[in-house]
C-alpha cells in the first residue's frame, strides 16, 4: 500500500471513530506525516520505518472499529445474569432461607 494511500486509510478510520480534524490525535498524526517525509538529503532511519508503523497504526484502528462493531452486535448491552441464563436454556436456583416469606412477602 502507498504511503498516500495508507494517510487516506488512517484518516478515514479515525473518521469513523469520531476523530475530528481538530483533535490532538489528528493533529498529531499530520504532524508525523509532514516530518517524516523523505527528502534528498535526510534519512534518519530506514526508509521503510514510517510506513511499516503508519500500517501497524492503521491495522490496530480497523481491529479496534471491528471488535467494537462485534462487540455492539453479540453483547446488546449488559444483561443479568438471570437472562444470560435464560438464554442458553437455564434457571437460577432460588435463594435459600431458612425462614420462607409470608404470605405478605416480608420474612
Amino acid at each position: 500500500m502507498s504511503q498516500l494511500k495508507t494517510f487516506h486509510a488512517i484518516l478515514r478510520e479515525l473518521k469513523l471513530a469520531g476523530i475530528n480534524s481538530g483533535t490532538p490525535g489528528y493533529v498529531h498524526l499530520m504532524k508525523l506525516y509532514k516530518t517524516n517525509q523523505v527528502t534528498a538529503g535526510r534519512y534518519c532511519r530506514d526508509q521503510t520505518a514510517a510506513d511499516y508503523n503508519a500500517l501497524t497504526f492503521l491495522t490496530y484502528l480497523q481491529s479496534t472499529r471491528k471488535l467494537n462493531n462485534l462487540c455492539n452486535y453479540y453483547n446488546r448491552g449488559e444483561n443479568s445474569i438471570k437472562k444470560a441464563a435464560e438464554r442458553v436454556g437455564l434457571r437460577i436456583p432460588t435463594q435459600y432461607s431458612e425462614h420462607p416469606p409470608n404470605e405478605n412477602g416480608s420474612k
